[in-house]
């Protein structure tokens, strides 16, 4: 399912259910993982060592270029974003594997 726009207790409910949760550097991720689900999350420009979320059933997708992460006034002036060109959906699969393997709630 695609979230867009729902409020934290719809989020809440939804992610009571989910075994995985994918997503980028945002609330609902770190919601997500706040409440023990597997998350990924997935980094272009913003920096994953500020943002990522903490939890031992967490991983992080960021971007391979020596210009991410950037400033937010960088981030909007870029025309570029050779930081989401960058990403490879084989690592976020790889990632999302290695957390189901290990339980998905740390069962």
């Amino acid at each position: 399912r695609v979230l867009s726009d729902d409020p934290p207790r719809v989020l809440k409910g939804i992610f009571d259910q989910a075994c995985l949760v994918v997503g980028n550097d945002s609330g609902p991720v770190q919601l997500a993982a706040m409440l023990g689900v597997a998350t990924v999350a997935i980094f272009g420009p913003s920096d994953p060592e500020l943002w990522a979320p903490i939890g031992p059933r967490c991983a992080v997708v960021a971007s391979r270029v020596e210009c991410a992460p950037c400033t937010e006034d960088e981030m909007y002036a870029c025309g570029d974003r050779a930081c989401l060109d960058s990403l490879r959906v084989e690592d976020v699969l790889d990632a999302c594997r290695s957390l189901l393997r290990n339980g998905s709630r740390g069962d």
